[in-house]
Parts: structure tokens; sequence; C-alpha cells
């Protein structure tokens, strides 16, 4: 390609390349690869991507720049870090809308295989016809603990102004969680004749419940609040003990269940960071010592991105005790010499509370997919997700406190439509994402990654 080119009008290719062109010229032949490598136009592409001139040192302690060896081995990290060498291939297949009207609140399960729906003080659990119009067949059904039920066992559910019912399904079992305003209850489909377990959640005072979800393997349940996007987790992790109440109503009507606030974002604490303020908590997972979280970052200046920290395991009898946490990796929104000139780079994270964030960790912990949800809050249906991947250089595990030379930049892979169903990292060669929505199931594989 480059034979035959005189060098000035090589090294003017070079210089106005952006940087996945860049990676992409240094590879392509010898006589590229050896004028990418010049210290002279290696350093200004450097100068645009997000390094940490902190953490970057050469032999002898010099800096960035002194050695010519360093210079060129700090590139391949940034390539490595940034994922340069990314190829994107993807595909959609469309897929039946839901089948509901505008009244009817309606929850999959994770594996998408079962859904309910609440729709006039009714709840009714379906097997899921992908694929198909029309429900499938009736699991179960039980109707609503509130006001008007006959025989109410409290608390009961209330309507409050600018207040609506949300509702999940449980991986596991047939357990449906159903909130509003701020009273959580579960419901066991299985049984609908019997009491469903039901309590006031006190971190919501002030506020409402606007999200619920199943979380780690069923034992705790994920809620988020109106307060700028304050989670809250409930529930206990069994650590991997033998549970003799199991994933059942007893569980959660039992003082492990919803009696216990297991994680408030409001009482995490970044050492060194005043003031800053977390939302949209997630838990990656967690260990014998201490939970992996990721939760967005705000500052005064506003959204930073996204940040994956350790805290230490919360103790039973204090549970609005305020805790440090340990930060594993920064992952920025944007940088302020980005390029933006390539399609990756084309659009940033808003890492806003009202995008209300999806997380997917790679089985290797490598990888971090986060997709953001639209504008829309009341028509979702037709507001665009926003898929994005950031390589870390930490694993699931949190172990280790490898300093970075290169800030995390996320790739862009893409814009869906449709309300957000399912998203996670599918088996197989390769890097693999499926992102299911009502509207298509759509996926995302990246060639040219280094894949352990």
């Amino acid at each position: 390609m480059a034979f035959g080119l005189p060098c000035e009008l090589d090294l003017l290719i070079l210089s106005a390349a952006d940087p996945f062109t860049y990676r992409s010229l240094s590879q392509s032949c010898t006589r590229w690869s050896c004028l990418a490598r010049d210290p002279t136009v290696l350093q200004p592409h450097l100068a645009k991507l997000p390094l940490c001139p902190v953490n970057i040192r050469g032999p002898g302690s010099k800096r960035l720049g002194e050695d010519p060896a360093s210079l060129v081995d700090t590139w391949h990290e940034a390539s490595a870090a940034l994922m340069l060498d990314a190829r994107l291939r993807s595909h959609s297949d469309m897929i039946a809308n839901t089948p509901c009207g505008r009244e009817t609140k309606i929850a999959y399960s994770p594996d998408l295989e079962r859904h309910v729906t609440l729709h006039a003080r009714m709840l009714t659990l379906y097997q899921s016809r992908q694929g198909t119009e029309g429900q499938g067949a009736v699991l179960g059904q039980a109707v609503l603990n509130d006001v008007r039920s006959k025989c109410p066992h409290g608390p009961i559910l209330r309507n409050a102004p600018s207040c609506v019912f949300e509702i999940a399904l449980a991986r596991h079992s047939n357990l449906v969680a159903v909130a509003l305003d701020r009273i959580v209850q579960v419901y066991d489909l299985d049984q609908p004749d019997t009491i469903p377990a039901a309590s006031y959640l006190s971190s919501a005072a002030g506020h409402f419940i606007t999200g619920i979800s199943f979380e780690q393997d069923d034992n705790m349940l994920r809620v988020i609040l109106s307060n700028k996007g304050v989670v809250v987790y409930v529930g206990s992790t069994t650590r991997g003990q033998d549970d003799p109440l199991g994933r059942s109503i007893d569980y959660w009507k039992s003082p492990a269940g919803l009696g216990i606030t297991y994680l408030n974002s409001t009482k995490l604490i970044l050492p060194g960071r005043s003031p800053c303020r977390l939302s949209s908590l997630y838990m990656l997972g967690t260990t014998s010592m201490e939970n992996i979280l990721i939760a967005q970052l705000h500052s005064a200046a506003g959204p930073e991105g996204y940040v994956i920290f350790r805290s230490p395991l919360p103790r039973c009898n204090e549970p609005d005790r305020v805790q440090n946490v340990h930060v594993v990796c920064h992952l920025l929104a944007s940088h302020q010499c980005q390029d933006r000139s390539h399609t990756f780079w084309s659009i940033r994270p808003q890492a806003k509370e009202h995008s209300r964030p999806r997380y997917a960790l790679s089985p290797d912990g490598q990888y971090l997919a986060i997709v953001e949800e639209g504008n829309s809050h009341l028509t979702p249906a037709k507001a665009e997700n926003r898929l994005f991947l950031w390589r870390l250089h930490c694993s699931e595990s949190g172990k280790g406190d490898v300093k970075d030379k290169v800030a995390r930049l996320p790739l862009f892979l893409g814009e869906v439509k449709g309300t957000v169903l399912r998203v996670e990292f599918a088996k197989g060669p390769g890097l693999r994402m499926e992102l299911e929505t009502s509207a298509a199931k759509n996926v995302f594989e990246l060639d040219g990654l280094y894949i352990r």
C-alpha cells in the first residue's frame, strides 16, 4: 500500500489518522510499521489518548517520550486497553412485540422463559413464547394485597400521587416482587392463597420506588429510588452455605429477607473524593470478605462516568453505617483529548440517573458492557438504547491494584430501539454480546481482541 509514496506523504497520512486507523496502518506492512514507531510520529498520537502520566515511567525513572522503547510499549498497552484493534459485526432478528395493553405492567425472568403481568389487581404468570404472537400457558395467578382486599395483611399497597407499580420475576422460582410507593411485597404464584411477604422500606422515606429486580441468585432485591438514582439492596446472601429456607416465600418473610437493608448507595463514601455522589449502584459479585460494585460517579461539575470499587461486607447489626470503599477502576465517559472522528468514539455515555444503566460482566472479568436507556421514560419502546463496552484491567474478583497507564474509554457499539429485556455475554469463541429488547434480538461480535 505504502510502496511508491514519498515518505513525507506517508508521515502526513499517519499524522492525520485517528487512533483506530493509525493502529490498523501500523500493522498493515513493514514500512508503515516502522514509520508508526517513530517517536516524532507516535508521540502526538499518544498525546490524544487518555494517558496517566503519573503512572508512566521508563527505564531509570524516565518519563514518557524520553525513551523510544517505553514509548512503543505504552502505545501497545494503550491499544489493548482502548481496544483499538476491534472490528465490529452486528445483526438483529426481529421478534414479536410484547402482547399486552397500555395499562398492563410486565416483567420477564432473566432467561426470558417466563413473564408476569399486572393488570386490574391481578398478577398472571405466563410461559413465554418468543417469536410468536399471543400469550403462552398460564402458570399461576394471584390477587394483589391492597386496600380492596377482604382480609388485608399489612403493609398493604396504597395508591399514591406520581407513583406507579414496579414488578420483578425471580430467576429460579415463581416468586414475584411488587413495589408501590415505599411498600415492597413478594408473592409466590405457586401458592396463590399464601399471604405475601410485605415490608415498608424505611430507606425510601421521603421518596418512592421507581424500579425493582431480583439479584444475587434471587437472594436479594435491588430497589431503585426516586432520589437521584439511589439504590438499596434488600435481603442477605448465603455465602455458599446451605440455607434451609432456600428461595421460598418463607425466606422473604424471615428476618433475613425483606427486613434487612443490605446495602444503601448513600452510605458508601469514596475516600479523597468529596463532595461526590454514587448512583445506579449494581453488585457485580461478592466474595467471602467484600462486595465488588459498580456505580455512576457524580461530582459538583456533573457526571464523570462509572467507577468499580470494593466494599467490605456490611454488618448485620449496623445496616446504616457509613462505609469507606476502595476504588478498583475508573471508567471515564469522555476525555478532553479524545478523538471523536471514529464511529467507536462518536457517541459517549451520558452516565446520568435517568439513563437507568444495565450492566453485564464477561465471564473472565475482562470486559464490561453497559446499556443506557433513552431519554423517553413514558414511551421506552420508542427510545434509543445505547450499548457501550469497556475493557477492564481488573478481574471480577477485584484482586490486584495494578496502576494503569491509560484511562479506560468505552467503545460505542450501536443504538437499539425497544424496552431492554436482557443483556449478557454469550458463550463461545471470541467476544459476543446479546442485547434483547421488546423489538428485536441484537447480536454484537468483536474481532481482533485478545481473549484469555
